[in-house]
């Protein structure tokens, strides 16, 4: 019988224990059909022939009763267990060596995994993996605390899912075998079984990520640091593909991607948040930093963008002070912590109020740190009215330039944006090719539709810049703008304008904003 387990989605960060069968159950060669009794997979990758398997009734409180049966793992992972004569919670401990997708051969030494399950007429059925283990004890310690099996379940579930972002039970996960409901969640634990080999975790390790999730459903106690090295190292974009090449190799099957959306990745942190773990003071897009002049004036703020573009920072007091108190406010942003380094932009000072917002005058690269300047001189020194607050948010994309341009894929829409500031944020810079000669749409459209417009120029690719105007649409007033055009096969640059009305494009500062829209080029 397959466990149900609660359904969430993503946020932020959390641990793998890798995977279960398809389903929730599978046999002792891993095919997924069950015995009937007990079964399932044990997978930190697939343990191998020879461990042991157990099952354990568990009482109200969440401790082990006297009652148990046990059984052995065959191959693949898989496993099975006699008759079982009791019902309901039940905890499920799978040990072994198991293959590492990492170095590509089995372990010298043990794992021990666990899941908890609701045994019914004789028989319990789940997988075992990384993300059940940290499951069960947040269970455990739930019925501790006086929940019953079935709410403790259902919260520890929704916990887990929301931390490492899989909609999937924990269960039913497969490194080898993933149904199609369960290909990203399973891929989504494979990523996280080799972080976790990669960052040289074992089995104290897996305990201290259990044993903090089971505190309060999160990785923030005993087990932050092994969280974090396990983070670190899932930011490596080719670790994934290497677990899948490791496992296919030696069990001959495709193991579980993430497909074209990649969706299952909520644990691993956008580099901005990452630095946010480490450093006192950083600012992230939706996540301002809050300072005081005291303290923070005159300080390098860290800042790592998420996608390329123009972006604007905004310097004002915090919304709990007085916005009535006079001072002083500047920033620059340079490109690393040093004021003789590279400029990238600057706000100028306001001597009545202390606010300022304005736009980086260069494109900032994804990826890369920035360091923010703040200048802030207020007339009070103590309270809240000596806060400020320093944000910053992309209000263009793209650059002038072969590689500053935006990378649009053909047949495709994309969520776009384009500054209001005149000068400094009202274009944006895309880049496509086309494989083969043929008939192009190219059509921008979801702006607001008042007076003005978003006009297009196609250019095409001549050395490193932008040149030889190809065609253009700039009709006025249009909710829609778009232009068809007969294209070779190459690579082309397409400039988008803003010329909407004053409340969509302004010269006055500081009003820096953005304004979204679609983009698509079809081929006719």
């Amino acid at each position: 019988m397959a466990i149900r387990m609660g359904q969430g989605m993503a946020l932020a960060g959390l641990v793998a224990l890798v995977a279960c069968s398809d389903g929730g159950g599978g046999s002792a060669d891993g095919s997924g059909t069950g015995s009937g009794d007990g079964s399932g997979v044990a997978q930190k990758g697939p343990f191998q022939p020879g461990g042991t398997a157990e099952a354990v009734s568990l009482a109200g409180d969440g401790t082990r009763t006297g009652e148990s049966v046990t059984g052995d793992i065959g191959s693949r992972g898989g496993y099975d267990l006699p008759p079982i004569d009791w019902e309901g919670a039940t905890l499920v401990v799978l040990q072994g060596s198991y293959y590492d997708e990492i170095a590509g051969s089995f372990s010298s030494d043990d794992r021990e995994l666990h899941a908890v399950a609701a045994a019914s007429d004789g028989a319990v059925a789940t997988n075992a993996n990384l993300y059940t283990h940290l499951e069960a004890h947040r269970v455990r310690a739930l019925m501790e605390g006086g929940d019953d099996f079935t709410t403790a379940r259902e919260q520890a579930a929704d916990e887990l899912a929301e931390m490492v972002g899989i909609e999937a039970a924990a269960g039913e996960l497969d490194l080898l075998e993933a149904g199609d409901s369960t290909e990203e969640d399973s891929a989504n634990l494979l990523l996280f079984s080799a972080a976790l080999l990669q960052a040289g975790h074992g089995q104290a390790a897996i305990d201290a990520l259990a044993d903090d999730f089971a505190d309060n459903g999160a990785l923030d106690g005993e087990g932050a640091d092994e969280w974090q090295a396990v983070r670190e190292e899932a930011e490596d974009d080719t670790l994934l593909q290497t677990a899948r090449d490791r496992l296919q190799n030696q069990y001959g099957e495709a193991p579980p991607d993430l497909g074209s959306g990649g969706s299952g990745l909520g644990w691993i942190l956008p580099p901005c948040q990452a630095l946010a773990l480490t450093e006192p003071r950083v600012v992230c897009e939706g996540e301002p930093f809050y300072g005081n002049h005291r303290d923070d004036s005159g300080e390098f703020i860290p800042f790592v963008p998420r996608e390329n573009g123009h972006y604007t920072v905004a310097l004002f007091n915090d919304p709990d002070a007085d916005f009535a108190n006079t001072g002083l406010c500047a920033w620059t942003i340079y490109g690393e912590d040093d004021t003789s380094s590279t400029e990238y932009g600057d706000g100028g000072a306001d001597g009545s109020f202390c606010g300022v917002e304005d736009v980086t005058t260069h494109r900032l690269t994804a990826g890369e740190t920035y360091y923010i300047h703040p200048t802030v001189d207020q007339s009070d020194d103590d309270g809240p009215d000596a806060r400020f607050r320093l944000s910053a948010y992309r209000n263009s994309e793209g650059k002038e330039t072969a590689d500053g341009a935006v990378e649009l894929e053909v047949g495709e829409t994309r969520d776009a944006t384009i500054g209001t500031l005149i000068n400094t944020s009202d274009q944006s810079y895309y880049r496509f090719s086309t494989g083969t000669s043929g008939t192009y749409t190219i059509t921008a459209t979801g702006y607001p539709c008042v007076s003005g417009e978003l006009g297009l120029t196609l250019f095409a690719e001549v050395g490193a810049g932008f040149t030889d105007d190809v065609g253009g649409a700039w009709s006025n007033d249009v909710c829609v703008q778009d232009m068809e055009i007969d294209l070779g096969a190459g690579t082309y640059y397409l400039t988008v304008v803003n010329r909407l009305d004053s409340f969509n494009r302004t010269s006055f500062r500081p009003a820096a904003a953005g304004v979204d829209f679609e983009l698509t080029v079809e081929k006719q």
